[in-house]
């Protein structure tokens, strides 16, 4: 089984033969919030540990099954590291820096990511669709990329230099829906950021039961 030194030193080698989610218990125990203190919104660390997915189908880009795994929470002894929560019509946001050197976010189908670039970074989960009849912004109508793109201005500053990943740059070219893991490493005090492109398939028999079913399209560096 792999470990999460093993993810931290090499991200990219990783993620391109091990599918990786965060897990849904990381954003259940945070309720949606990042864990931050300090009028920065300065990041808190929390134990993390990588294990077995279950009930899903992970498939590499030749179709062949490969390892699935999450990062979930931990107990005592846990590897220590950021996690960024997302919720529907939000922004969410922290700033990371050198209390451990392991970050992950929400998985993105739609959503924006952004990040500054150093060894004390902020980071944004946003995401908002568009408005309904009501005038409300519904989950599930298109995404508003436009508020989106002004959100992450707002919050990581018009002249800050840094990294984006919107919905455009992680689209299949074939239409499948996409999924995404976005992890970040700190190296040489310096925090560097990849990303996993999969696209949903169609369910699969895992056993006795029908699962979701995932294929690797390709890993990036996030620029």
């Amino acid at each position: 089984m792999p470990s999460m030194s093993e993810l931290v030193l090499h991200p990219k080698t990783f993620l391109k033969s091990n599918a990786l989610w965060p897990s849904g218990l990381l954003n259940m125990q945070a309720r949606g919030n990042p864990a931050t203190f300090g009028p920065n919104a300065a990041a808190q660390v929390i134990p993390l540990m990588l294990r077995p997915k279950p009930g899903v189908q992970c498939l590499d880009k030749t179709g062949v099954p490969m390892p699935c795994w999450e990062i979930a929470p931990a107990g005592l002894g846990g590897y220590l590291g950021y996690y960024l929560p997302w919720q529907p019509n939000s922004t969410k946001t922290m700033v990371i820096g050198d209390k451990a050197d392991f970050f992950i976010t929400d998985t993105m189908n739609g959503c924006t990511f952004a990040a500054g670039i150093g060894g004390t970074v902020r980071v944004a989960h946003v995401n908002y669709n568009t408005f309904n009849a009501d005038g409300d912004r519904e989950e599930g109508l298109p995404i508003d990329q436009g508020h989106m793109d002004n959100e992450v201005q707002r919050v990581m500053g018009a002249a800050t230099p840094g990294v984006a990943l919107r919905k455009a740059g992680y689209t299949i070219a074939n239409g499948d829906f996409p999924n995404v893991t976005v992890v970040g490493v700190r190296r040489a005090g310096l925090w560097t950021f990849a990303y996993q492109k999969r696209a949903m398939t169609a369910p699969a028999r895992l056993g006795t039961a029908m699962v979701p079913g995932y294929r690797l399209v390709s890993v990036h560096n996030l620029r």
